[in-house]
């Protein structure tokens, strides 16, 4: 997955805080979190469910309907 992809999934679910350079802060569900990749950065499938799980604060399943949408 695409950078850019993963970062409008994030933008939907997250408050944006602020960006430095090209990190990104939001608040997810349960926690801050840093999005450090650039749009057109390759994602790896166990680093997407990481960040959509631990650190937005998705289940399983909203986490892969997301992704296959």
């Amino acid at each position: 997955m695409r950078g850019r992809k993963l970062a409008k999934i994030i933008d939907k679910h997250c408050e944006y805080l602020r960006s430095s350079g090209g990190h990104r802060r939001y608040r997810g569900r349960h926690k801050e979190f840093t999005f450090a990749y650039h749009d057109g950065d390759d994602i790896t499938g166990n680093m997407v469910r990481r960040v959509l799980v631990e650190d937005v604060g998705l289940t399983e399943s909203e986490a892969r309907k997301e992704v296959s949408r």
